[in-house]
């Protein structure tokens, strides 16, 4: 079977890592894919994400050690690895570091060496495939248990023996997390509609086939054998997370029946943990927001959705953390509790749960994403019901009501704040279809917030970091956080935040930020005012929740840039860490447009 050379790919990177211009890399990758064989694509994309599997499978995640990684450089120079730890240190990180590490590396003399003939480990580099790098990547993950450090070592010391030294900086940044190249998914897409369908304005039919497919590499695997027909047989399948419709938000009731005409539903919004259970017979598994499996985290919740009366379903709803004594819900923060690896029956007694569910989205091998709204609840209502008057269930139904005038309204969203933190705003039209992966006007979001103009918290995106005092000596101190650009792909800086930050947080830094320092800004940021520059630059992946006083408009920001005034950004004024997100990911952060339409609304 024909492969790829490595150095292909080795040669694109190089160029998207040196551009910062979307519409250039967006290029760089039409030539990359149409270059690579159908056969490989989808590991290249997924290589240039920097994971091995999408989210949503329950494979381990790409990566090792740093430390792991310099004794497999080690072994493969033969320099010890205090000189390469010195080299590291001199040359500001291992990608930067190995080319020097090659060139001081110690070769083997062998006869071939000095008649001039080419050795095995010669030959191998001119044979080195994309699928060979990912293949050896991918057994690396898998390995665990006694013995498993060692043969990691191993093979990646092996890989590295047979690579060329630009080949060798992509592989090790692959693996430390630490591959900087500047896209995204969206970047990936735009890519791929230039290289399989010689346009651009084929990327939204390729988003649409993507949010209820959630697999770039599969995607573009098809897209290359088969193009745009071999997409149209795409379909939502049980046990493949379909990306989640958001809602946008509201601020005022006449703004609500602005959009919604005379008529609404409004949802509880809890504050929890939204989740896409699936159901096929027995098997139950739990997506969070970013298409994360988290079923392993809920066994309390699978086994109660095993036992609902249908074949097959989808649905949606919010987990809630529930305190045993008074029944009422604790926070956000409680809950997270529960996201954990180990000890999970302790905690799921400790913590325990129940999931206020609102949509269903699949019943009994039957699509209902294009069903009104209404529709779908009463489907979802006459399920849950009938289930629950048999038993006492976790499974419960998000308070609901249909409205048709503002005193309504206002009356059921001053008693949603007794339980939970606002209202879900839906429109009960015809056209009341599920838009998955989009954040549109059909679903609003209601929130009141008493000692502040922003009426709702924002998650945003950590780009850099300050050194810390006092207290927070020797640590880092405070956050330079950023807003997604859609439109021009771009992480862009909204606020630097230091209050709110607690002890607890402190504590996770080396967990949360470990080889995510980096020392120039990363490609996918765009640039900030000199007096903003961070003492480190972050690779954009740990998401935050705050909120502040006001929208304002900043010379120093990039956030929608120029939007509302000449040389001039959105800022948060007097921003408050509120916590982590670890439900996020990068791409559900807040967008411009998001905080464009939080400045409008609030009260000035």
């Amino acid at each position: 079977m024909k492969m790829t050379s490595f150095k292909t790919v080795v040669k694109a990177f190089n160029k998207l890592e040196e551009t910062p211009a979307t519409l250039e890399k967006i290029d760089i990758l039409k030539d990359l894919f149409r270059e690579v064989e159908s056969s490989e694509l989808d590991k290249l994309i997924y290589l240039a994400l920097g994971i091995l599997y999408p989210n949503y499978m329950a494979e381990p995640p790409i990566g090792i050690a740093e430390k792991v990684a310099i004794k497999a450089i080690a072994k493969m120079s033969r320099l010890n690895t205090t000189k390469i730890e010195n080299i590291i240190n001199e040359k500001g990180g291992v990608g930067k570091a190995i080319g020097t590490i090659f060139e001081q590396k110690k070769e083997i003399k062998t006869l071939d060496n000095f008649f001039g003939s080419k050795t095995k480990e010669q030959e191998k580099i001119e044979l080195q495939s994309i699928d060979l790098v990912y293949s050896t990547l991918d057994e690396i993950a898998h390995l665990k248990g006694k013995g498993s450090t060692l043969k990691k070592i191993d093979l990646l010391s092996n890989l590295l023996l047979k690579s060329t030294k630009g080949e060798a900086k992509y592989i090790l940044r692959t693996i430390l997390g630490t591959l900087r190249l500047g896209i995204a998914e969206m970047t990936i897409i735009n890519g791929l509609s230039v290289a399989f369908t010689d346009s651009k304005d084929n990327k939204e039919f390729i988003e649409k086939k993507y949010n209820i497919f959630p697999d770039l590499g599969k995607i573009g695997k098809i897209l290359s054998e088969k193009g745009l027909e071999g997409l149209k047989d795409i379909n939502i399948r049980v046990g493949i997370p379909i990306k989640m419709m958001l809602g946008q938000r509201a601020k005022t009731f006449e703004d609500i029946f602005e959009r919604m005409g005379n008529e609404c539903a409004c949802e509880y919004k809890y504050d929890g943990e939204r989740v896409q259970a699936h159901k096929n017979k027995n098997k139950v598994i739990l997506f969070s927001r970013n298409t994360e499996d988290i079923t392993s985290m809920y066994p309390d919740l699978v086994s109660t959705i095993k036992k609902l009366p249908v074949d097959s379903l989808i649905i949606e709803g919010e987990i809630v953390a529930i305190d045993v004594e008074t029944g009422r819900i604790k926070s956000f923060q409680e809950l997270m509790k529960r996201r954990r690896k180990y000890d999970i029956d302790k905690f799921m007694k400790e913590y325990p749960v129940e999931l206020y569910l609102f949509d269903i989205l699949y019943l009994n091998e039957k699509n209902l994403l294009n069903e009104p709204y209404l529709k779908r609840r009463k489907t979802l209502e006459d399920i849950i019901t009938t289930y629950n008057e048999k038993q006492d269930s976790i499974l419960k139904l998000a308070t609901q009501r249909v409205v048709n005038s503002k005193q309504e309204l206002k009356e059921f969203f001053e008693d949603s704040l007794t339980e939970c933190e606002g209202l879900m705003i839906k429109s009960v039209n015809k056209k009341s279809v599920y838009q998955a992966g989009n954040r549109g006007y059909l679903w609003l979001k209601l929130k009141k917030s008493y000692h502040s103009k922003m009426i709702d918290s924002v998650d945003l995106v950590i780009i850099g970091a300050y050194s810390g005092r006092g207290r927070r000596g020797g640590t880092y101190g405070a956050f330079l956080c950023a807003v997604y650009n859609k439109d021009e792909d771009k992480f862009q800086s909204i606020c630097k935040v230091g209050s709110g930050i607690k002890d607890e947080d402190i504590e996770r830094f080396p967990e949360l930020f470990n080889n995510l320092e980096m020392d120039n800004i990363p490609m996918n940021v765009d640039t900030v005012a000199e007096k903003l520059v961070p003492d480190v630059w972050l690779q954009p992946k740990i998401v935050c929740s705050l909120i502040g006083d006001e929208i304002t408009l900043s010379p120093d920001h990039r956030a929608g840039y120029n939007l509302k005034k000449e040389s001039a950004g959105f800022a948060i004024r007097f921003p408050r860490f509120l916590g982590w997100r670890e439900d996020k990911s990068i791409s559900d952060i807040t967008t411009v447009s998001e905080i464009l339409d939080i400045y409008d609304k609030q009260t000035k």
